[in-house]
């Protein structure tokens, strides 16, 4: 009995002290996301920071419904102005800049060359839902700068608007699709070839980190902010170009 009693003493200012992180990224950022929150799970044993995955219009419905959440990491402003809109920055920090591309199927990569040769018949391309997909959203500002009759070709091409990058991932090396917008440090993280969009049409994406009003915690989670803000160089082994 008194064994058991001295268990239980010991164990009480460590469950009193310790708490989880809840960390919504957005799937173009989870592998460098899952490097920084291995790096700082070992780093310390007062808090346990878990990563939560998906498109960035996903997450903040997931967000908004949880009501337990303490950081996001979208891939663009776009849902970082949702955040907003929805009160639920309570701090922001930009920290990475991306460019959208078009990963191309590692069989199709001697057929297609150029964003006009897309717009070729029986191309078929995945884009992404603009209300879940950070890249969706972008790829309506990067539409509408195109020319009128290739923007055209390549809506008339597309077989799927995604849900998240992933998805879009998973087409290229099943086959499903010949080319699927992604981030470039995307298509370099999995070895995907890709055709860029020329800077006169491309519309670049910011991610900013936000701390959440929704978190139980506030600073434990800036605590973490600012760890994550210090792990450039897990963001830049996967191609990414962060916010200096």
């Amino acid at each position: 009995m008194k064994y058991w009693s001295l268990c239980i003493f010991l164990l009480v200012p460590t469950l009193a002290f310790s708490a989880e992180i809840y960390w919504y990224v957005a799937a173009s950022m989870s592998r460098p996301g899952e490097e920084v929150v291995q790096r700082y799970n070992r780093s310390q044993d007062e808090h346990e920071v878990v990563l939560i995955s998906g498109g960035s219009g996903q997450l903040i419905s997931k967000i908004r419904a949880s009501g337990r959440a303490d950081l996001y990491l979208p891939a663009s402003r776009h849902f970082f102005r949702q955040a907003q809109e929805y009160a639920l920055v309570q701090a922001s920090t930009p920290l990475i800049n991306l460019w959208p591309v078009f990963g191309l199927n590692p069989k199709s990569k001697s057929t297609y060359a150029t964003l006009e040769d897309l717009g070729t018949p029986d191309t078929r391309l995945a884009l992404g839902n603009p209300k879940t997909m950070a890249l969706g959203a972008l790829f309506e500002g990067i539409e509408g700068k195109l020319p009128p009759e290739l923007a055209t070709k390549l809506r008339r091409n597309t077989l799927v608007d995604s849900m998240n990058i992933q998805q879009n991932v998973s087409y290229l090396h099943q086959g499903i699709v010949d080319a699927a917008l992604l981030f470039s440090s995307v298509a370099k993280a999995h070895n995907l070839p890709y055709i860029e969009i020329p800077r006169r049409w491309n519309v670049a994406a910011q991610a900013v980190l936000v701390e959440l009003t929704s978190s139980s915690n506030p600073q434990a989670v800036a605590d973490f902010a600012a760890f994550v803000i210090k792990q450039g160089d897990l963001f830049r082994k996967y191609g990414f170009d962060v916010v200096q």
